[in-house]
C-alpha cells in the first residue's frame, strides 16, 4: 500500500514444544526487485512477482519438528526500516518456497572425508580483563520507543614476546517507535587502546550516530586520539546522503 517496502523472510525450525530456531534469512527492497542499480517504486495496490533467495545454509529438519517461513515488512536493526509504514499483503495461493533437499538415500551415500587441517601455533598471550558481553532490550512505558543496547568488553592481552597490549570495547544502541520508522537512530562507540607497558600508550574513541528522514540519511561521527593523555588528534563529520528507493 506504499511506493517504497522491504520484505524479510525467516525460515525457521518449529520444536514440538513451541520453540523457534531460525535457519536461514533473505531480505528484499521491493524497490529493487528488478535492478539493485536503478530502483523503482511500486504502484500501491498493484501485484508484483518477486523471487527472493535465502541465504545458503545446511540444516538437518528432525523428525517431529515443523518448518515456518515467517514473512514482515521491518527487520530492525538488520535492516533500515522504509520511511513510511507499509502493509504487503501475500497471495499465498501462487506463492511457493523452492528448497533443496538430500535424496532419500544420501544418508548411506559416500561422503568426502576431508584431512585435518594445519595451523600456525598462536602467539603466546596473557589475559588482562576478562571478556564480557552484554544485550538489553527495554520498551520505554511513556514513550513507547523501542530500544536495544549491547555492550561487548572484548578484554585486554598482552602479547608475551612483543609486549604489546591491546584492549576494546564496543557499546552499539539502536531506537525505534514501532509507528514510526523515521524515528530508526542507530549509535555505535569504538574504544581501542594500544600500549608496551609505560613506554607509550595509545587510544582511540569513535562515536557514529545514524539517523533519517523521508528523503535523507544523517550521518555524525566524532573520532579523538590520545598518546598518554595528551589528545593528538580530533575531528567531527556530518554528512547527508539520499535515500535513493531505501
Amino acid at each position: 500500500d506504499q511506493p517504497q517496502s522491504l520484505v524479510a523472510l525467516r525460515l525457521c525450525d518449529v520444536w514440538p514444544d513451541g520453540a523457534s530456531t531460525l535457519i536461514t534469512r533473505g531480505l528484499q527492497n521491493l524497490s529493487q526487485r528488478n535492478s539493485k542499480t536503478d530502483p523503482e517504486p511500486l504502484i500501491p495496490g498493484q501485484d508484483y512477482t518477486v523471487n527472493i533467495k535465502l541465504n545458503h545454509v545446511g540444516y538437518r529438519v528432525p523428525s517431529g519438528h515443523k518448518l515456518r517461513l515467517a514473512i514482515s515488512t521491518t527487520y530492525w536493526p538488520i535492516a533500515w526500516p522504509s520511511p513510511s509504514k507499509t502493509t504487503v499483503s501475500v497471495i499465498t495461493g501462487a506463492s511457493k518456497l523452492f528448497l533443496p533437499l538430500r535424496s532419500t538415500d544420501a544418508s548411506s551415500g559416500r561422503l568426502t572425508r576431508f584431512e585435518s587441517t594445519e595451523t600456525g601455533k598462536p602467539l603466546a598471550t596473557t589475559q588482562l580483563r576478562d571478556i564480557e558481553q552484554d544485550r538489553t532490550t527495554t520498551i520505554d512505558p511513556d514513550s513507547g520507543v523501542h530500544k536495544l543496547e549491547i555492550y561487548a568488553d572484548n578484554g585486554r592481552v598482552r602479547f608475551d614476546n612483543s609486549r604489546l597490549e591491546m584492549d576494546s570495547v564496543n557499546r552499539q544502541r539502536y531506537t525505534i517507535h514501532p509507528d514510526n520508522p523515521l524515528s530508526a537512530r542507530a549509535e555505535y562507540q569504538w574504544e581501542w587502546g594500544f600500549s608496551r607497558g609505560e613506554a607509550w600508550q595509545t587510544r582511540v574513541s569513535t562515536h557514529t550516530e545514524i539517523t533519517c528522514n523521508e528523503s535523507s540519511f544523517f550521518l555524525k561521527a566524532e573520532c579523538t586520539a590520545w598518546e598518554q593523555d595528551e589528545i593528538v588528534f580530533s575531528k567531527t563529520w556530518e554528512s547527508k546522503y539520499p535515500r535513493d528507493f531505501f
